[in-house]
Order: structure tokens, then C-alpha cells, then sequence
């Protein structure tokens, strides 16, 4: 802080075009501008701040698109060198996050960002609505790093999670970490990825780049999923009933009394309103020892029945199991909450044991198979005293932090991307993929006070700006848009005056009507006017302009109405072009009517437009140059790619089949 002050007085002294911000204050400043534009601009009347476009510049140095990033990952490789061995071992962790289907062009990169893209793998042409994330996080050491993400329609299918997983070992490995374990949820596609490695109940692991890796469900789901399958069935434990009804006896006596047994219980946990079910803390606190605890004495009172006391013995069972797999501290008071040692070893492992029994018992209502969480659990089980053992002979480990183990890190940052300058359960493509980009680097961004998981989750991320600054010369990308330049990456032929313009005679539909046309002059004065702003050539400018503007066609009334200054002439101050003006952005409006859905999921979309328009080009003494021929019908392309994907995107809103009920509108309507 005292740093940032000076460098303030030392900046507040100089004129506004004359300052230098060195890294550190771009680094603040872009965590400021992360929590919120608003705040920035609100900062900014009291800092000297570096501007919006500035940050947006600095960061434009990194390309952070769909895949592994071989950027992250290399950069990675250079911090793992100074590692230790025990600091090397690694959890990959891997979860979907929900976003908004939306079509926007990235002028950058000249592609749309919208469509499925799976990097290496390829890209479809389906709209995506989902972001696959792979991160990679520190067993013994507190650290962590997202190394990709993919975009995907739905859920990633089978075939490529497990490719990917693969994958990612393979170039964590390449780098040299030790990845020992990979943690991903419950998910219909993410089971089937485990059976595809041969995974088990009873053999958890497969063999990957040469040594044995663990699988893991992440037990906060796990515990859920318990939890959900509770209120919903009674469970069947070794002859005896466990039942969601005397949870919600206790609290009803408990809820009335002035001094409660458990006052963290509320109603919120008992009936669980819209999207409380996927709250960890309301199913770690109703499935607890002090919920049991109270049963327990509500059953030796006579206020609750013998029977009761079952539903007690399982809450107690399942609160151990939690605690075994979410260590934080090596000191604790719950001795099944510390981490693994040698000296808790029997404690850990005798819980764990009489879970596995109690489990292998359980049966949910009439039905015969037991839901996969329980199955779930039983392969957790076995995989932690595997790792456990593993690590403790072949590293020679002294203790383990289960919470490890989990997806919290992955979990929070899903909280800080939505949190991006406000909170969107569901941000779109783009939305999601600048979030991405500068949270991968940033290791100053908390997630919500009120997110689903423990927002201290013991790590930092590895790498940050500084990192990237010298390598985005030969690691990153960095492509500038050129539209407006003179020059040419791909060559124009030059065709003969009188064969110029054959091709639109022969597109130009019947049912081009007037108001079409007259919208369409408007633009192409608007084109003349942005090109001759950067390309000033005397001919160009006779050549794209009418030298008459008193005669008036019937293309040019919506020009005429649309005019402030009629003083400075029909047209007051907007360009009138010419008619060879108005034919070239007619011809590069049928280009695009025409090729837009075959190549608008296709890289390159602009360029493949431009090399369709290259036929339509003339040359000749008195038409504007090739140069601004090219300027011209460029522009307007991309003009055009954005607007047609702005109103594709509102489509998309608007045919939106989803039932799902606005929060907030919800919150203001008090309901």
C-alpha cells in the first residue's frame, strides 16, 4: 500500500499522456476492474489509474483460446524445475460450468466464439452451453493452476473426456509434475469416463503414462447426493430404517425453543427451496454430529421415538466420513478432521472401515440397486487408503490433507467467473472466455463471501502477469486487426473494367425492394466516410463520392431524412457514394447472405469472405484503388458478421426453452 501511494504522488505530478504504469499497478488496477467497471470508474476519479482500453491492450497479449495452453503449461514447466519432489505431486481436477448460448465475433482471432471447440480436438458446429475446465492443483504444497478449458454443447461426451484426461496427464508429465490423482464429479458422462478406464469400486485407478493414478468423486457432491437421496427415500441400514422425518421432527421441536441444540439448522434446510440443493453447508449441517447429537437426546427425553435413534447413528457415521476427507489443519479438535498420520491412522482408518460396512448394507427405499453416490463413496473409500499407502511408502509422506482431495479450487473459480463485474449464474461464451484469461494469471481475485464452497482452499495460483510478460513474444499470440490497412495478406486479381461487376448482375435478386436499398446506401456511405478517414488518396475519394448531390434518387430518401445539417446540402453531413460504391457493398452483402451459414463456424471467417469478394474487384483509372476497394468491402463484412450475430444471439434469448425463474425478479417480487 505504502508502494502504491507513492507511485500515486509520483504520477498525480505528471500530465496525463506522460505517465508510465509499471506491472504492479496494472496488476491492481485489472484486479479492480475484475470485481467491477463501475468501482474502476468510480476509483479512477480518486487514483491515477491506468484507462479501461490500456488494461484491454495489456491483456490482449495473451491468447488464452479453447484447449490445453501450451503458454500456462510451458511457463509451468519453468516453476516446476525449482520444486521439490513432494511439491511435484498433483491433483487433476476437471468440472462443467453452465453458460448462455450466444454468437459473437472475435475480430482478433477472425472467428466466431459461440460454436463447440474442443482444441486439438477440433471444433463442431453445434452451439455451445457448457465450459469443460481442467485444473491442475499441489498435494503437498499450496498451489494451483487452470491449464485449459473447452467449450462444449451439453455435456462433454465420453470418447473425448477421455481423451482429454489422458491428455492433460500426458502434458502435466511432459512438464514434470507427478499427477497421482484426478477428481471430477458425479456426472452421467464422467462415470462412464470411469468405465472406461476399467475403474472400480475395488480398483480405483488405471495406469497412466506408466504408473498408477487414482479416480476420485469429489466428496462434497458425494455428500449432497446423500443428503438428496434422503429426503426423498428412507434408507434401508442393516435391517434398520433411516428416515429424513426425524430430521424434521428435531427441528421443528428445536426450532421452537429460546436456546436451541442446533441453531445453525433452519428451515432452509429441512425443505430446501429452488436451488438450495446444491448448497454444500446445508447438507455438512443437517447430516451432522450435532444434529445427531440432538436426536439423540430428543429419543433418551421420550419427544422422539427409539426408532429414532438409527437416523442418529447414520448422521454420525456420514459427518466422520465427511470429516475424513476434508482435513484442513494438522491441529484439530474432531480428531477424525485432522489429517492422516501415522498416529490417527487408526482412528481414520477403523471410521472409514465401519463406513464401508455400513454402506455395503444400505438399500434407498424398495429399490435393490443402490444409487451411485453410494457406490461413489465406497470407491473413495478404497482410493484413500490406496493413495495413503502409496504415499506414505513411496514418498515417504508424514501426513495427508484430504481437502486436497476435492474440487473446491475449481469450484471457486466457477464463483469468481461468474462474479465478474456482478453475478451471472450463467455467462455467455465470450463473457466466460475474458474472465478465463484474466483470472489464469491473477492470484489476487476472491470468490463470493456466500460461494458453494470454503473460500480459503489453501492454495495460490502459481503463476500470475509477470509470468507471461516476457514470454508473449514466442509463447502468445498477438494479433492486431488490420481491416483498415492498405496492405493485403492475400493477393487481389485484377479483372478487365467491363467484367467487374458481372457476377451481381447475375446474384441480384428480383425482390431487392427500395427500403433495402435505401438502408443499404446509408451504409455504404458510412464505409466511404471510415475509409477515407484512413486512406486520403484524391482519387479515391472523386471515385467513392458523388460530386452532384442535388439530384436525388429513390435510394438516397432515407439518407435525405436521416441528415441533421440541411444547410450543408441534401445529404447535410453524411457522404453521398457513388454508384460503383453502392454496387461493391451490394455484391458484398449477397457474398455474405450467401456463404454466411456454410462458414460461420469455420476459422477464418472473414478471410474466407474477403477471397470470395476478390472476383468483384476492378481496377481502372476512374474507380478508387484496390487498396480501398479491399478497405471498403472488408469493412463492411465485418460490420455486418457483428451485427448478424448480435441479433442471431437475441434470437437465441428470446427461443431460450429453458423454464428456469429469474432470482432476482423472484427476490423483488418477494416470492
Amino acid at each position: 500500500m505504502s508502494a502504491f501511494l507513492s507511485r500515486q504522488i509520483r504520477l498525480s505530478a505528471r500530465k496525463k499522456f506522460g505517465r508510465r504504469f509499471t506491472h504492479g499497478d496494472k496488476n491492481f488496477a485489472m484486479s479492480l476492474y475484475f470485481c467491477g467497471p463501475k468501482a474502476y470508474s468510480f476509483c479512477q476519479q480518486l487514483f491515477v489509474l491506468p484507462s479501461k482500453r490500456t488494461l484491454q491492450l495489456w491483456l490482449s497479449t495473451l491468447n488464452i483460446a479453447p484447449g490445453f495452453c501450451d503458454t500456462v503449461l510451458s511457463l509451468l514447466g519453468k516453476k516446476v524445475s525449482r520444486m521439490d519432489n513432494l511439491s511435484k505431486l498433483c491433483v487433476l481436477l476437471l468440472d462443467e460450468m453452465s453458460l448462455k448460448s450466444s454468437l459473437t465475433y472475435d475480430a482478433s482471432r477472425d472467428v466466431v466464439v459461440g460454436f463447440e471447440n474442443f482444441g486439438h480436438l477440433g471444433a463442431g458446429t453445434l452451439l455451445c452451453n457448457n465450459a469443460l475446465v481442467f485444473m491442475v492443483k499441489g498435494v503437498c504444497a499450496k498451489w494451483k493452476q487452470p491449464i485449459g478449458y473447452f467449450l462444449s454443447n451439453n455435456a462433454t461426451s465420453v470418447d473425448k473426456l477421455v481423451s482429454l484426461v489422458t491428455t492433460a496427464v500426458g502434458k502435466l508429465t511432459d512438464v514434470g509434475l507427478d499427477v497421482r490423482v484426478v477428481v471430477c464429479d458425479q456426472g452421467s458422462t464422467n462415470q462412464q469416463m470411469l468405465k472406461q478406464f476399467g475403474i472400480t469400486v475395488e480398483k480405483p485407478f488405471a495406469e497412466l503414462q506408466g504408473k498408477q493414478v487414482m479416480f476420485m468423486y469429489d466428496p462434497p457432491h458425494l455428500i449432497k447426493s446423500i443428503r438428496n437421496n434422503l429426503v426423498k427415500h428412507n434408507f434401508h441400514v442393516s435391517g434398520n430404517t433411516v428416515s429424513w422425518k426425524y430430521i424434521s421432527d428435531f427441528y421443528g421441536f428445536d426450532s421452537k425453543l429460546p436456546s436451541r441444540m442446533a441453531p445453525k439448522l433452519t428451515k432452509k434446510h429441512i425443505e430446501l427451496p429452488a436451488f438450495s440443493a446444491m448448497r454444500v453447508c446445508l447438507a455438512t449441517q443437517a447430516l451432522s454430529h450435532t444434529v445427531a447429537a440432538g436426536i439423540s437426546t430428543y429419543v433418551a427425553l421420550g419427544q422422539l421415538p427409539d426408532e429414532a435413534l438409527h437416523t442418529a447413528e447414520f448422521l454420525e457415521a456420514v459427518d466422520g466420513l465427511f470429516d475424513c476427507f476434508n482435513s484442513r489443519n494438522l491441529k484439530e479438535n474432531k480428531a477424525l478432521r485432522r489429517p492422516l498420520t501415522d498416529g490417527s491412522q487408526s482412528s481414520h482408518l477403523t471410521h472409514l472401515n465401519k463406513c464401508t460396512n455400513l454402506l455395503q448394507t444400505l438399500q434407498v427405499g424398495d429399490a435393490t440397486a443402490r444409487p451411485p453416490c453410494v457406490k461413489g463413496w465406497l470407491m473413495n473409500i478404497n482410493a484413500l487408503q490406496m493413495l495413503w499407502s502409496l504415499f506414505k511408502n513411496q514418498y515417504n509422506m508424514t501426513f495427508l490433507l484430504t481437502s486436497r482431495l476435492n474440487q473446491d479450487s475449481l469450484e471457486n473459480l466457477f464463483s469468481i467467473i461468474r462474479g465478474r463485474g456482478g453475478h451471472r449464474d450463467n455467462p455467455n461464451p465470450v463473457h466466460f472466455q475474458a474472465a478465463f484469461k484474466q483470472v489464469i494469471v491473477r492470484n489476487m481475485f476472491m470468490p463470493a463471501s456466500n460461494a458453494n464452497c470454503t473460500a480459503d482452499d489453501e492454495s495460490d495460483c502459481v503463476l500470475n502477469v509477470d509470468d507471461f510478460i516476457g514470454s508473449t513474444s514466442s509463447a502468445a499470440t498477438v494479433t492486431r486487426d488490420k481491416s483498415m490497412s492498405c496492405s493485403s495478406a492475400y493477393p487481389i486479381p485484377v479483372l478487365a473494367d467491363e467484367d467487374s461487376f458481372l457476377a451481381i448482375e447475375n446474384q441480384m435478386p428480383a425482390s431487392f425492394d427500395m427500403t433495402e436499398q435505401n438502408t443499404l446506401m446509408y451504409l455504404t456511405g458510412y464505409v466511404c466516410k471510415k475509409v477515407l478517414d484512413k486512406h486520403i488518396c484524391q482519387r479515391c475519394k472523386s471515385a467513392m463520392l458523388r460530386s452532384d448531390t442535388m439530384l436525388i434518387q429513390q435510394t438516397d430518401l432515407f439518407c435525405v431524412h436521416k441528415a441533421y445539417n440541411a444547410k450543408r446540402g441534401n445529404f447535410g453531413g453524411l457522404k453521398a457514394p457513388s454508384q460503383f460504391m453502392f454496387d461493391l457493398i451490394t455484391c458484398c452483402k449477397e457474398v455474405f447472405t450467401s456463404m454466411f451459414d456454410t462458414v460461420k463456424h469455420k476459422q477464418g471467417i472473414r478471410m474466407i469472405l474477403n477471397r470470395a469478394m476478390e472476383r468483384h474487384l476492378a481496377e481502372a483509372d476512374e474507380k478508387p484503388c484496390m487498396a480501398s476497394q479491399k478497405c471498403a468491402a472488408d469493412l463492411y463484412l465485418r460490420t455486418r458478421l457483428h451485427y448478424k450475430l448480435k441479433f442471431l444471439s437475441r434470437d437465441l434469448s428470446s427461443k431460450c426453452t429453458s423454464k428456469r425463474k429469474n432470482r432476482k425478479a423472484m427476490k423483488l417480487l418477494h416470492k
